[in-house]
């Protein structure tokens, strides 16, 4: 027999719990004889009583519920670590998450389906296709959101370049730099966002010190984009952010207008794609046999324009007419463009861009909600 010492009884506690959470469940049962076996094989010897008061201090000290089936002579678990329907779910998150590469997801469902019982794992090989996908483990997304959350566990702030593909033979990469010429980009970390199966950190601008050179400032920057993100020994500064908020919302008033109802018409052989598009608890109020509208709270602006063309002849704005005749202004400006052979709409000046963003002074009235 193995000499433990004074931790002879931890050490066979703890092999007799790992034995049960990887073997028994609500569906399997573990007997007496299988436990025995398992401790022979680490050179543990133990009589049949000794077995029984082990397994009752594992539930007494342990919280193992365990229960014991007298028709299949064995014990069942019935508080798992975890229930096989949620392994699952954490091996098909991981599988389809695109920000880390297919060796990273395949590293860590191996160590999940651990956690399953032993029998069980077999049905836990589960893979998704998962379309661009990070391929390289130096582009993985993971790492720098890590960054991320610890320049928030500490109050920290952090540094990054920060680049935009531009259209190039060779170099696709452009670095945003400040006015002073330097690509490393320093801000306090306000929160981190999911969107769009993409990662964006909003930040805090407490002075006014954070400029581009070329670009106007982005309001968040996506994670991917950023390289050599590092932590600074600089403590993060925060800010009330209200008056940014409201003047957010005040620029998107003042560009766009309020959010008007917009009733659109349907053929009935899209209503699954529409439901996608604007939500599945959209209503969908039938016309007749082959039509079908719904009213969707929206600000009339070209963006809006764009996402119904992609229903090409199968969907109709109705009303009101402001978004009718936007709509037909959208339209005859891009008949306009193949007709004449114009170019692409060219990019603006940086003095054109001041002008568009330059907003008119508003009244304290204006931010009242």
């Amino acid at each position: 027999m193995a000499n433990y010492g004074k931790y002879s009884v931890a050490n066979r506690l703890l092999l007799l719990r790992q034995y049960l959470e990887a073997n028994a469940g609500r569906n399997h049962v573990v007997s007496r004889q299988e436990l025995e076996d398992y401790l022979r094989g680490h050179e543990i010897t133990v009589e049949k009583r000794t077995i029984y008061s082990d397994l009752a201090a594992l539930e007494g000290f342990c919280g193992l519920h365990l229960e014991y089936d007298p028709h299949k002579k064995g014990y069942r678990l019935l508080n798992p670590p975890f229930e096989l329907s949620e392994i699952r779910m954490m091996v098909d998150c991981i599988q389809a998450a695109p920000f880390i590469t297919e060796e990273e997801a395949n590293a860590l469902t191996a160590k999940i389906r651990s956690y399953a019982p032993t029998k069980e794992r077999g049905d836990l090989y589960r893979y998704v296709d998962v379309r661009d996908r990070v391929t390289k483990a130096e582009e993985s997304i993971l790492r720098k959101v890590d960054i991320i959350q610890e320049a928030f566990q500490k109050s920290l702030q952090i540094r990054f370049r920060y680049y935009k593909v531009v259209a190039k033979r060779q170099e696709r990469r452009e670095y945003y730099r400040t006015e002073y010429g330097d690509e490393y980009i320093t801000v306090n970390p306000r929160t981190l966002v999911y969107e769009d199966s993409r990662y964006f950190l909003e930040y805090y601008s407490v002075e006014e010190e954070l400029r581009l050179a070329q670009d106007l400032f982005p309001s968040r920057f996506e994670v991917a984009r950023m390289d050599n993100l590092e932590l600074l020994d600089e403590i993060r500064q925060k800010a009330d952010m209200r008056p940014h908020d409201e003047a957010l919302a005040l620029a998107e008033k003042l560009i766009f207008g309020k959010e008007t109802p917009i009733t659109i018409r349907f053929r009935n052989n899209i209503v699954q794609d529409v439901l996608e598009q604007f939500g599945r608890d959209t209503p969908i109020i039938p016309v007749d046999e082959n039509h079908f509208q719904i009213v969707v709270h929206r600000h009339i602006c070209p963006e809006d324009a764009q996402a119904l063309l992609s229903f090409g002849c199968f969907a109709k704005v109705i009303a009101p007419p402001e978004a009718v005749n936007m709509m037909n202004e959208y339209i005859r400006d891009m008949e306009k463009l193949y007709e004449t052979g114009q170019e692409p709409y060219y990019v603006l000046s940086q003095k054109e861009l001041d002008a568009l963003y330059m907003l008119p002074e508003a009244d304290e009235d204006d931010f009242d909600t």
